[in-house]
Parts: C-alpha cells; structure tokens; sequence
C-alpha cells in the first residue's frame, strides 16, 4: 500500500511538473511573440545616438578586410582616432564584428540587431533561471525591463555584451567552464569593462577549483589575444584602448552621483530590486554580488561619462536615467535573477499577470516615444540628403554625424570642431553645413556661430524637434572677398 501511495505521489509530481512547465513553456513564448510584433510593427529606420554609427563603420570597414577607416570609402562620420596616419575607431571591435552580417540585410535589415540578441538574452535568461531553480517564467522581468526594451532598439554594445555574459553565466552553472570562458571573452570583447564580471568568476572558480578554472582561462585567452592584437594595431600599444584613453578620471566622488543615476531609476522601474542581491539566498549569491559591486565601483572610480548628462528638468530625469544605466546591464541581468526569485516566493498568479501587462504597456509606450523621436530625426536626415549629392562636402558637428551613414547614402564630412584645421572646404565647390543641436549644448553653438562668421552662407532649412534643432547651410564663400574660393 505505501509502495502504491509513493508511486502515485511521484506520477503526481511529474504531472503537475510537466503541466508548469507547459505553462512556463506557453507564457515565455507568448510574451516573445508579443515582443517580437511589438518590435517588427515599430521597427527603427535611424539610429539617434552617434556611437551606433562607430559601430556601423568599423563593421563596414571589418567587411573590407581592414580596421582602418580611411582605407574605405565610407566616409568617417564620427570622432576617430589617429594613429600612425591612420584613422581607427575609439571602441572595441566586438560589437561591430557582431554587427558586420546585419550589413548585407541593408538600412531597414540592420536594426534587427538589437531585437535578435534582446530575444537571444530573454532565453538565455529563462535557461538560466530554470537552472537555478526559479520558475522560468520570470524572465518577462528581464524580457520588458524598461532600459533593455530601450536600447534593443539600437546598435549600441550594451544588448548583445549582456546576452553574451549571460550566456558564459549559465555555461558556469552547468559546470562548461571553457565554454563559460570564452563567452565571457567574447562579452569582453565587445565591451572591455566586462573584463571585471570574468575575473569574478574566474577568482570565484580559482578558490572552488583551482585546477578547473585553468579551463574557464583557457576559452577567456584567445579573445584576450584578439583585443591586445588589435590594440596594438589601432592604437599602437597591447594595453591601449580608445575610448579609455580619452578622459578617464579616478575620482571616488562619483559614487555619490552615480548612486542617484543609477540606484533611483533601479528602485522606481522595480521596486528594491537593488536589495534583491542581499535578500537572494539562492545559488551563485556571492558571484552576483560581487559582479554588482565590483562593477559598479569599476564605473564609479574610473569613468564619468555617465555622469555627464545634464538633468535640470524634473521631465527629462527618467529618460536620461534610462540611458545612463546602460553601462550597468550586465549587473542588472544579475538583480534580475535574485529578483525573479523573491517574486516566486510572493507573487501570486493573479499579481502576476496584472504585473505582465503593466510591463507590456510600458513596452509600448517606450516603442512609440522613441519612434516619434525617430521620425524626427529621419526627417533632418531626408532634409540633409536631399539637398546634398554623393560629392557633397558636409561640415557637421557631432550630433549632426548622427544623420549620416553609407547605409543612407555616401558623402564626405568634416567634423565642425576640425575644419580651422583641415583644407578640405577649399577643395570642394559643394560645401554644406549641418548642425544638430541637443540639450542646448552651447559647444555647437558657438562652433556654428565661429563658422558663420568665416564664411557666407544660405540658410537652407531650420527643423525644430523635441527638445532638438536641426539647421542645415549652403556655404557660397568666405566673408573675406580677397581669399574667396569658388563656391557655387
């Protein structure tokens, strides 16, 4: 009798498991598809940040055969970097070796980038859940997270680096250390920060299993050789790096500000989600701690470039947070896990559920406001190309580089801040200039307003957009009639 009592408790058991994970199974694909039409029905013609369009050209240039951007004809349209006569791009090439494929899908094909990898993310997320013991179904948290939903919807490094680590993640806990390795380089190469969640790990596997850990070495080193091999090449020293090498600052004063960027967004977008780590009594408690806090600190002591966008408006705060905690991503999948499991243990279906379509009107609401921005910025782009041909010379600043891409059409440009300094205006009787302005940032009014006064101008067109103004000029000449050059 207890034998036939054990055997229909255990038939039990496998019946009710296999029913929820069914419905772990129907919900997990239910909110993809929902994304994934979310996403197809919005879908990006432009990028806004210029950052995707470093990426676009060394991906164009890496389809060349070379890392080099003025032996392409391109068109460099963003800031690069000069060395040795060659001009090379700031960022690390993963991202842009990531993106190279999506080049042969054209202008409208390439934005299935970030939305592939977002979704690559969420399964990996779910395995890696499931793994952990924390029913899969809480991968809607990582699925509709606000910031992610955000930048799925551009080129930039931050989706597809995290997708990768989680992905070294979960290859960690079913014991595939060299697997984990190497996708941690991989995560390493297309964001070089990375390299501190690795070295968590690694150290964390040194203390478990010394002898093991050679192995999770062993698939980290050939992305390491990768990275210095082309530090040496772009920017001529193995331990160089290009956007390192600009403005780091070590100031332990930015843990302050960078708690309020990135901790009140954490706390308002879910509620204690930075607490959940401590709470967590889970698997990996201590690799998700100390990947969170090392992390963090790295940002805090060796970086301020998130620090720099200005919040003098109450409105502007939770779109800027949103951006700046980009940099955090990889953290943030992690607070996600401990997160998903405290949910577990205190949310019920019915609270479930109101959460899901509260998190897929978010969804899209942030679709639908940044394709109205978009739409704005196709509309400066179409302007600038339309009154511009392929041997056009356009002066821009900055924000203006991002309007102008091969994947748009072909032209020559001068960044604003250089053209004192470069000879091209007088080479090229098609003479444009273009200025974006954002934030009202007074670096490009002032360099527009230098400009205007060394040369004669046409006042083309002048859009204004959300909290942006786009200005397009013919130049017809210098103001000094004795040095005058032939414009038409």
């Amino acid at each position: 009798m207890r034998k036939t009592f054990t055997a229909f408790n255990a038939n039990m058991r496998f019946f009710t498991g296999s029913f929820a994970n069914l419905q772990n199974s129907r919900i997990l694909i239910v909110s993809g598809a929902v994304y994934i039409l979310i996403y197809i029905l919005t879908i990006p013609k432009i990028y806004t940040i210029f950052d995707e369009s470093c990426y676009l050209d060394l991906a164009y240039a890496l389809r060349t055969g070379t890392i080099y951007l003025d032996e392409t004809d391109i068109g460099v349209a963003h800031y690069p970097i000069k060395n040795n006569g060659h001009l090379v791009s700031k960022y690390p090439p993963g991202n842009s070796l990531l993106l190279l494929p999506f080049t042969f899908l054209g202008k409208n094909g390439i934005f299935l980038y970030g939305l592939i990898f977002h979704i690559i993310g969420y399964i990996v997320f779910a395995f890696l859940l499931r793994s952990l013991g924390i029913e899969p179904k809480y991968a809607i948290f990582y699925l509709f997270y606000p910031s992610y939903v955000l930048f799925s919807r551009t080129l930039m490094s931050d989706i597809p680096a995290t997708c990768l680590f989680l992905a070294g993640f979960y290859c960690y806990t079913k014991e595939k250390y060299t697997h984990s390795g190497a996708l941690f380089g991989f995560s390493f190469l297309v964001r070089y920060i990375n390299v501190v969640l690795f070295l968590v790990f690694f150290i964390m596997t040194l203390f478990r299993k010394k002898i093991i850990s050679v192995k999770m070495f062993l698939g980290f080193l050939p992305f390491l050789f990768i990275s210095l091999l082309y530090n040496k090449s772009a920017y001529g020293g193995f331990l160089k790096a290009g956007y390192l090498s600009e403005s780091v600052l070590f100031n332990p004063g930015n843990i302050f500000l960078n708690l309020s960027v990135f901790l009140i967004p954490l706390l308002i977008v879910y509620p204690f989600l930075v607490v959940s780590p401590f709470v967590y009594k889970g698997k990996f408690r201590l690799e998700i701690l100390l990947s969170c806090g090392f992390l963090f600190c790295v940002y805090s002591f060796c970086s301020t470039s998130f620090t720099l966008y200005d919040l003098p408006e109450w409105e502007n705060f939770l779109k800027v947070s949103l951006l700046a905690t980009r940099y955090f991503f990889p953290a943030i999948s992690l607070m996600l896990i401990s997160y998903s499991s405290i949910a577990q243990k205190h949310i019920r279906k019915f609270t479930f559920w109101c959460i899901m379509i509260i998190l897929v009107v978010m969804t899209v609401g942030i679709h639908l406001f940044h394709t109205k921005y978009l739409n704005l910025q196709i509309k400066f782009r179409d302007t600038l190309y339309g009154h511009t041909t392929k041997n056009s010379l356009i002066v821009c600043n900055g924000e203006a580089t991002e309007l102008i891409s091969k994947i748009w059409g072909q032209r020559k440009v001068l960044l604003l801040e250089n053209w004192k300094r470069d000879s091209s205006i007088v080479r090229h009787n098609d003479v444009y200039l273009a200025v974006l302005s954002k934030y009202d940032r007074a670096g490009s009014v002032t360099q527009r307003n230098s400009f205007l006064q060394e040369f004669r101008t046409i006042k083309l067109e002048e859009i204004e957009g959300l909290n942006n103004k786009f200005e397009l000029y013919k130049v017809t000449g210098y103001v000094n009639k004795h040095n005058t050059p032939i414009f038409k």
